[in-house]
């Protein structure tokens, strides 16, 4: 019995016979041509024909391994059509008066050494496809036959590697496993072995040797060995496990491509775990629904340092790419615990599940965190791509109360200065911007207070893993405090009158941008360029509502639509808390399907003019306007703020409906509040404005 050790591409079992590749072995020997040209002719010929038999190997791979594998073939006509490929080929023949196989043969040697003496790992994959591609050309040029494999009954296939194409072309039915001398786990041969689930080895070296030819052997691709001539006990072992592994696998298979669904009725969909891109070939086997977690701190593992953003895009590329349409979700490094990692430098800890590791060493490690947020932003034009940060829900939190809390902790944005709602509506109402400003402030406090109670008694009913030490609060709150100033500087400037609301955008950019470049050291230039970019043309598009919304204004005028108005809500105009009351339910039902900038565009020109008439503060008006207006933002059916936080942290809508609902009902106690007792906003912001 003799055992020889690789490395296993794709687990299994298989006991069989082996056989070995069959090639034409015939070498290509130089010849002088009379005629250069028309050996360029027979080289053009043989070029076109390769590239119709590549064209008949996409559409056979489509078939069997997926679009996204069969690209390769796509890929080898490319290569076929390269002018320095096809040019060195022809000087070649122009130059040297040789015959066109031979020119073909040692070009392709040639770059194919070229690749193969690069550093990276997928350039020097290339090496075997441009010897795939010589290869068939030289085949076509010599009229050799077939290669492949000769055999009546199915067997272990051997072979010093085999080519992509030659791969595809295997009869799979006559094929029990296969086994090479060399390649890697990154070569096209492993991925598409993968995707084919055919159990094989790779990288055994010289010992795999022809006089093991019709020999009796083992394969078991889960630990990477073949095991030859194997004893009477050893047979009896492989058999037994052979016989249930297909037992396990073919209880699996009844459920393939069928609907899951719960006895009660329920859908449910079945994603599948990966650890590496190796195991994308089990996931298209099984027909998962797509894939619920990609162990991304594999990568780290397995290299002897951080790997690089174009060898993590390459893994998650390839990941999303084969998934097509199916969701990807990647979960971020998570390392610490059991995964410790020695190029990371991490001091021991008592208990490092509960310390530090995961997220937390992500955002301390940030350009290691941005690296791999760039592989998968890149990565993601590839296919669908969600992302996991560890630790986040690995505390416990409930979903949907944690998508409710963030989505209305949301909306305090457009009440605390400085706030682009309160410039718009004071703009449009022509009200004081400073003394706007000046109102949001306290009922934006109220907001964020509220909030933090409802969390508080919620919490308390919730089963966490960890809570932030005193400690981890502090160095939170002193890692932030410079980005906390903002709104200080920003109220104090009004207060003091050292600056006007429009000075204070300018202030709060030139601030944000210094503590982003110059202490956070966040924000690239190429960052700043697409944030420039995309203020223009959120500009642009306020302005052209605010110039429609003018347009719309005056017609609203013409047609004396605001005197309409006006006549229905009259019998209201002598209790202005009444006017009030009315308004807010309007504002509430637009708001919970429209955004919040149209609906002030549109009804603050009507409703102005009755607000005035019932002597109703128009600071105070406005401030409740977009008070009301930014509830709607968390209230279905459209909830757009809901919707956002409802699609990244992939909380269905309707439970997230559900978890905003105490938030919002919080919000509305506040606004019913106000309502009720107008000197809550009016009061603190004459103290602020100095009245």
């Amino acid at each position: 019995m003799i055992t020889l050790q690789g490395k296993g591409v794709f687990g299994g079992i298989a006991i069989g016979e082996i056989a070995f590749f069959k090639r034409d072995s015939g070498v290509v020997q130089r010849k002088k041509v009379e005629d250069p040209q028309a050996e360029i002719q027979r080289f053009e010929n043989a070029k076109a024909k390769a590239i119709e038999e590549l064209g008949e190997l996409y559409d056979k791979a489509v078939s069997e391994v997926g679009e996204s594998n069969a690209m390769l073939f796509q890929t080898h006509q490319f290569m076929l059509e390269d002018l320095d490929y096809v040019e060195a080929i022809e000087n070649m023949i122009q130059t040297q008066s040789v015959n066109a196989e031979y020119a073909v043969s040692v070009t392709g040697d040639n770059f194919s050494q070229m690749f193969a003496s690069m550093d990276d790992d997928y350039m020097r994959e290339r090496a075997a496809d441009v010897k795939d591609i010589s290869a068939r050309v030289v085949k076509i040029l010599t009229g050799a036959g077939e290669n492949g494999l000769v055999t009546d009954k199915p067997v272990i296939l051997a072979s010093d590697d085999l080519a992509p194409s030659e791969t595809v072309q295997l009869n799979k039915d006559m094929v029990l496993s296969f086994v090479t001398q060399g390649g890697s786990t990154n070569s096209h041969t492993a991925i598409l072995a993968k995707t084919m689930n055919i159990p094989a080895i790779i990288g055994i070296g010289d010992a795999l040797d022809e006089k093991y030819e019709g020999k009796e052997a083992i394969v078991d691709g889960a630990n990477g060995c073949l095991i030859i001539e194997p004893d009477e006990e050893t047979m009896k072992e492989y058999q037994a496990k052979k016989q249930e592994y297909l037992a396990q696998q073919e209880l699996l298979q009844q459920f393939r491509g069928k609907e899951t669904v719960s006895l009660d009725g329920q859908k449910v969909k079945l994603y599948a775990n990966i650890g590496n891109a190796s195991d994308i070939g089990a996931v298209i086997k099984n027909d998962a629904a797509g894939i619920g977690l990609f162990r991304s701190e594999f990568l780290y593992l397995e290299n002897d340092n951080f790997p690089t953003e174009e060898e993590q895009f390459k893994v998650y590329k390839y990941v999303a790419e084969t998934m097509g349409q199916k969701q990807v979700i990647i979960r971020t490094l998570d390392i610490g615990a059991d995964k410790q990692i020695d190029y990371f430098n991490l001091p021991h800890e008592e208990n490092p599940a509960m310390g530090y590791r995961a997220i937390r060493i992500c955002l301390d490690r940030r350009e290691v965190f941005k690296t791999q947020l760039r592989a998968l932003y890149r990565a993601s034009y590839y296919g669908t791509i969600a992302i996991m940060f560890p630790m986040m829900t690995k505390a416990k939190y409930d979903g949907p109360r944690s998508a409710g809390l963030i989505a209305a902790g949301g909306i305090i944005a457009p009440i605390i200065p400085p706030s682009i709602p309160f410039i718009v509506i004071g703009v449009t109402a022509s009200v004081s911007i400073s003394e706007l400003f000046m109102a949001g402030i306290f009922p934006g406090l109220l907001m964020g207070v509220s909030l933090c109670l409802i969390w508080y008694f919620q919490s308390r009913k919730l089963q966490t893993n960890t809570k932030a030490s005193g400690k981890e609060i502090l160095a939170a709150f002193k890692s932030s405090i410079l980005a906390l100033l903002l709104p200080v500087i920003v109220i104090g400037g009004f207060r003091l009158g050292i600056f006007t609301p429009t000075e204070a955008g300018a202030v709060a950019s030139v601030y944000a941008l210094f503590i982003s470049i110059c202490v956070y050291r966040e924000l690239t230039f190429k960052a700043i360029y697409n944030a420039l970019l995309s203020t223009a043309v959120t500009t642009a598009v306020i302005m052209l509502m605010v110039a429609s919304a003018q347009v719309s204004a005056w017609l609203m005028t013409v047609a004396d639509l605001p005197l309409m108005v006006a006549e229905l809500l009259k019998p209201l105009a002598d209790s202005p808390t009444l006017l009030m009351a009315l308004i807010l339910v309007i504002l509430l039902m637009m708001g919970m399907v429209l955004d919040l900038i149209p609906i002030v565009l549109i009804l603050v020109p009507v409703l102005l003019p009755i607000v005035r008439e019932a002597g109703i503060n128009e600071i105070y008006f406005c401030v409740m306007f977009i008070f009301c207006c930014s509830i709607g933002l968390i209230t279905p059916p459209v909830g757009n703020v809901l919707n956002v936080v409802s699609g990244v942290t992939r909380v269905p809508f309707e439970r997230a409906v559900l978890g905003v609902l105490p938030y919002a009902g919080v919000l509305i106690g506040l606004m019913i509040l106000m309502l009720i007792f107008p000197s809550i906003v009016i009061a603190p912001m004459e103290f602020f404005v100095g009245k």
